[in-house]
């Protein structure tokens, strides 16, 4: 692909993985590093800092006061468990590891994928190390997120980051010690309330970050992703880089650099889907990983890797109209004592979202993503089990979503180029990277594997829709913008583009779990979408009162926007359908106690009624609606639009009011849709042959459940959408 390079080609090119990683290295040098360090060095000046003694100080004191029987510990004890905390903590680089471990990992790449791309302009995009701390920031799909980005940063004589990892590797004796010579350092989870615990890591991250030795790497969103939808970013480790800034400590700006992954094949691909359908994570193990080597076995495709260009915290602070103004009791305090402003959290909060939509903007979308979107929206109607198209027709519509993707700039791999047939070889090649999930037993028909239990054919559509939701977040705006199109008139001639904002407003806000959007940026979003929309036909302004109307010539293109996420909308109407089952009568007020044990009865409700129905599946949702992200997401989300009145308590008239108002939504929708359908029949009937796009929509046959639930005027036109909830 134009702009990017094969890494596993060019070591077999310079020699092999032997040579590749005994050459001479000559890693890039920050200008600002202040004196090079040991490990052992970095966790001395951690428990000799100021940070450090203060808060040992400030425990001591707290103890003072505490009753007298109770158990107290000395400073001594204090000093020794923080020793203890570091030493678990702390990395031990050692470049003689990052070359066996670099060997071994190219070795068995070499065996399992085809390419791995990274982007030509790395060395122009990572300039920033030379001069400014700098923070890595990869997408998190997979266990090789890491791995792969220490491999290229090694390949190109950058310096190795300091990687930031969970304390879940520790019970992995062997690679724990193999990842923390590579430079790893292992966190908890969660720290809670451990004032000591705080101190170290705050000291540990900021050390690094100003003496400049290396960069540092982490997790934005926190955890791997087991959809392949973007998790919403944390702000934790984000919050203790920017501090350093933010109290102006020798450190005049720090740059970001977000890196896109996006794999065709995930290692971990059944796994998730496991996970996602209540079977628990196993426990990282030397013993599982040996399990693991019948991977060894397979080809998992291509991957790429794009470092995207730098972004410099102080000038997206100053485009926010300057740092926020920092607490007052910090103008008193010394440096290494300061608390971050409401405001100031604020701020950050903003930068992790804008780090995070130009990481989604720059992932290379991969053939699987097009091919298992194209075949979810193909069987719109039909429930999972009959999962199927033609390879001509899954060729055509392939072609045409690839089409709206460059419009967009989506950058899309696809290495045919005017080759009679290529396309349809091209996806044959893609489906046999796949062929655990596909079945070819039909001739030039492409379908999902079929099981005879719900549980197996779930766990096979699941891993289908996390390649589709690879490319969600790049057409999620303009699928939202042409969903409330439809629904802002009760006319199918023309739409009403402030009703339209509203109804996309409400999307956004209920949705806000399932994608990434930025809060503040939905009228910009929206305007951005309808010029899209415009731009290249898919509706068209008319008359002098320039009233929005769709263009017929493209009535397909738009039908194919507007059906993209339906399933999801109709997974969220089921699962509240569920929960308010719950509710006794009467009931005002529902506890949801444990929420995830709330989650899994969810989950064992809607499983129950699919093997009651199994002879006659309801259209309505899909088995996504299984998954326990689906479920977790539209419960949390819940608490976000005002439905709960505290964490735990649930407002039953406001759950019962957005079911209803999500039911209604759907039925309209699937109205419009069906009547959009008739008009792309006609308009076939009308032209050329060679005019047509060769795939059709299926309408859906039953509206019985969305009949006269409320009426239009009444339910839209009357009510503010975003005021009630």
């Amino acid at each position: 692909m134009e702009g990017f390079s094969d890494l596993l080609d060019e070591i077999k090119r310079i020699g092999g993985p032997l040579f590749w990683v005994t050459q001479k290295k000559n890693f890039v040098e920050n200008i600002q590093t202040l004196r090079k360090r040991s490990p052992d060095q970095i966790k001395r000046d951690v428990l000799s800092s100021d940070r450090l003694r203060h808060v040992i100080d400030k425990i001591l004191e707290k103890q003072s006061t505490q009753d007298s029987l109770s158990h107290k510990v000395t400073k001594t004890e204090i000093e020794q468990e923080a020793k203890k905390i570091i030493d678990e903590m702390a990395h031990d680089f050692d470049l003689k590891y990052v070359r066996l471990m670099g060997y071994i990992l190219i070795k068995v790449f070499s065996n399992i994928y085809k390419h791995i791309f990274y982007n030509n302009d790395i060395l122009d995009n990572m300039a920033v190390m030379k001069h400014y701390p700098t923070i890595l920031l990869p997408l998190h799909r997979s266990y090789m997120d890491f791995l792969l980005v220490s491999i290229i940063c090694f390949h190109k004589n950058l310096q190795l980051p300091t990687i930031a990892a969970g304390q879940d590797f520790l019970s992995m004796s062997f690679v724990s010690k193999a990842i923390r010579h590579c430079g790893a350092f292992f966190i908890r989870r969660s720290f809670g309330s451990d004032e000591l615990y705080w101190a170290i890591f705050h000291e540990y991250v900021q050390q690094h970050l100003k003496n400049c030795e290396r960069p540092l790497e982490f997790f934005i969103e926190g955890t791997r992703s087991r959809t392949s939808k973007s998790l919403n970013p944390k702000q934790g480790m984000l919050s203790t880089c920017v501090e350093l800034f933010m109290r102006g400590h020798r450190c005049q700006d720090i740059y970001f650099i977000p890196i896109s992954l996006t794999y065709e094949r995930l290692l971990e691909e059944i796994l998730y889907s496991n996970e996602l359908l209540g079977i628990p994570k196993p426990k990282e193990s030397v013993s599982g990983l040996v399990k693991a080597r019948a991977i060894l076995k397979e080809c998992y495709g291509s991957i790429f890797i794009n470092f995207s260009r730098p972004i410099s915290l102080r000038e997206v602070l100053f485009l926010m109209e300057g740092p926020s103004p920092t607490n007052s009791s910090n103008l008193l305090n010394p440096s290494f004592i300061f608390e971050l402003s409401k405001p100031q959290y604020k701020q950050i909060e903003s930068l992790s979202y804008h780090i995070l939509i130009q990481m989604l903007r720059n992932q290379v979308i991969q053939p699987i993503s097009l091919i298992s979107t194209c075949l979810l929206v193909k069987n719109r109607s039909k429930f999972n089990t009959f999962l199927e198209l033609d390879l001509k027709s899954l060729t055509s519509q392939c072609l045409l979503l690839k089409s709206l993707l460059k419009n967009l700039g989506v950058k899309v791999y696809w290495p045919i180029e005017n080759e009679i047939d290529g396309d349809e070889k091209l996806i044959l090649e893609n489906l046999k990277i796949h062929e655990n999930l596909f079945d070819f037993n039909r001739v030039d028909f492409i379908s999902l594997k079929q099981f005879d239990e719900i549980f197996e054919n779930a766990c096979n559509y699941i891993a289908l829709c996390s390649y589709k939701n690879q490319l969600a977040n790049s057409l999620v705006r303009m699928s939202f913008a042409c969903t409330s199109l439809l629904l802002s008139s009760p006319k199918d001639d023309e739409f009403n583009l402030k009703e339209s904002f509203e109804i996309y407003k409400f999307m956004t806000r209920v949705y806000a779990k399932e994608f990434i959007f930025k809060s503040g940026d939905e009228s910009k979003d929206f305007e951005d979408s309808i010029k899209f929309l415009i731009n290249t036909s898919l509706i068209q302004e008319k008359g002098e009162m320039k009233k929005i109307e769709i263009n017929k010539f493209n009535v397909k293109k738009f039908l194919f926007l507007s059906v993209l996420f339906e399933k999801l909308f109709k997974n969220y109407v089921k699962i509240y359908s569920i929960l308010s089952n719950f509710v006794q009568y009467h009931q005002l007020l529902f506890d949801v106690g444990d929420e995830k044990k709330l989650f899994k009865d969810i989950q064992s409700q809607i499983f129950d009624e699919m093997k009651q129905n199994s002879n006659r599946l309801d259209y309505l949702y899909d088995y996504e609606v299984l998954s326990l992200s689906t479920i977790g997401n539209a419960v949390s989300v819940l608490k976000q639009i005002g439905v709960f009145q505290d964490k735990k308590m649930l407002i039953i008239d406001r759950l019962v009011y957005l079911r209803d108002k999500l039911v209604f939504m759907n039925g309209l929708v699937e109205i419009k849709i069906n009547n959009l359908c008739d008009l792309a029949k006609e308009f076939d009937a009308k032209i050329g042959s060679e005019q047509k796009i060769d795939f059709k929509f299926e309408k859906c046959q039953n509206l019985e459940p969305y009949i006269n639930i409320v009426d239009y005027q009444k339910f839209f036109q009357t009510t503010n959408l975003n005021s009630k909830i």
